[in-house]
């Protein structure tokens, strides 16, 4: 198989991948900074979340 042939393959699987993306309503970045700032956040609401949840139990010692 040839670099040109082996370019266009991956450009179809790409593709691929991406409508498979759309069609299961994943979201994925490129970009490394949009991809972390979203980590970020998401970080920080799952941390706020376990707080509240922490708060409501005991502390057994």
């Amino acid at each position: 198989m040839s670099l040109g042939e082996i370019y266009h393959l991956l450009l179809y699987l790409e593709w691929d991948i991406s409508l498979i993306h759309g069609d299961l309503g994943i979201v994925s970045y490129t970009n490394s900074e949009i991809s972390r700032s979203e980590a970020d956040k998401n970080a920080r609401a799952y941390l706020q979340k376990a707080s509240v949840n922490s708060e409501g139990l005991e502390q057994v010692s």
